[in-house]
């Protein structure tokens, strides 16, 4: 089992995920699908503690099919920062 949020500051282009991975959880990878972003614009999804898990997507693409988020030990969280990048 997972928990996730979203924090969100539209007027910024700017938010936040926090995912927590629970100890009983079995499924190291899970798909969060994120709310409120514009379809059409472009977005960076920045990890600050692991830099190459980052990416660039559009905001339908997540809206859709969800966030990848990869913990890979058991009780453990992660904190992802996302910035819209274009319009």
């Amino acid at each position: 089992m997972w928990l996730a949020w979203q924090f969100d500051l539209p007027e910024k282009g700017e938010g936040m995920v926090q995912a927590l991975r629970r100890e009983q959880s079995a499924y190291e990878t899970g798909p969060f699908p994120l709310r409120g972003l514009a379809a059409a614009a472009r977005y960076t999804v920045t990890d600050p503690d692991s830099p190459e898990a980052g990416g660039s997507f559009t905001g339908l693409e997540r809206m859709t099919y969800g966030l990848p988020v990869r913990v890979s030990h058991q009780a453990g969280a992660v904190v992802l920062t996302c910035r819209r990048t274009a319009p």
